[in-house]
């Protein structure tokens, strides 16, 4: 009950007074300016089908786009120290998990480079997957680091971000992976390169192991 009528009384974006019993804890206005993609079909996205091309992936799914209200909320939680909105975002990927009905044994994060999480002090995507993995009652699990100090993606473009991101994470051979089902969060789709890296690193170290990925919101929807 608490996932769909949080404590909060406060509009997490807007900081607005609120009833208890607003979902999510946001105020009607920011609730409404969210488009959630629960019962949408992503796979004709252009960056989708083009992850979805490769042989590292095989399920791919969306939570929202990321317009005014989510890119503030994101921000919020990686620049501004707001870690108490992951459980926030887990509940809305956790409502996407059960209307997707998606499978899996074991969730894990993106990983972030040590130096960017020793300047943040946490990394707010496996914030999320801590609370999800709650929700789900699937265990967290860590396979892979990232081992090369990238610059930051909003900067690059596409051609840019592919060849920054190769040889970005070091992933090792997990024996309960072994023709099981790995779901991998991430905070923001954009052109995709970190994810199919990622998940190209963990393929290859563990080739019977299925990875679905989803995503709390989308950079551009094409």
């Amino acid at each position: 009950m608490e996932l769909i009528f949080p404590k909060n009384i406060y509009c997490i974006n807007c900081d607005k007074p609120i009833s208890r019993q607003n979902i999510l804890s946001l105020c009607s206005n920011c609730h409404e300016n969210i488009k959630f993609l629960y019962d949408k079909n992503v796979s004709y996205d252009k960056e989708v089908i083009e992850l979805l091309k490769s042989k590292y992936i095989d399920d791919i799914k969306i939570a929202t786009i990321y317009d005014e209200v989510m890119k503030n909320l994101i921000h919020k939680i990686k620049y501004s120290q707001k870690t108490y909105l992951a459980r926030y975002f887990a509940s809305i990927l956790y409502t996407l998990i059960c209307k997707n009905n998606i499978d899996f044994d074991f969730i894990s994060s993106v990983p972030i480079h040590k130096k960017r999480l020793m300047q943040r002090g946490y990394n707010q995507v496996d914030l999320i997957v801590k609370h999800l993995s709650k929700f789900t009652k699937k265990p967290q699990i860590s396979v892979s680091k990232r081992i090369k100090e990238t610059k930051d993606m909003y900067t690059l473009h596409l051609k840019e971000r592919n060849e920054e991101m190769k040889d970005a994470f070091e992933s090792e051979y997990d024996e309960k992976l072994s023709d099981k089902t790995l779901l991998i969060v991430d905070d923001i789709l954009t052109t995709g390169a970190t994810a199919l890296n990622l998940c190209k690193s963990i393929k290859n170290k563990n080739k019977t192991v299925k990875i679905k990925i989803i995503f709390l919101s989308r950079a551009s929807l094409k």
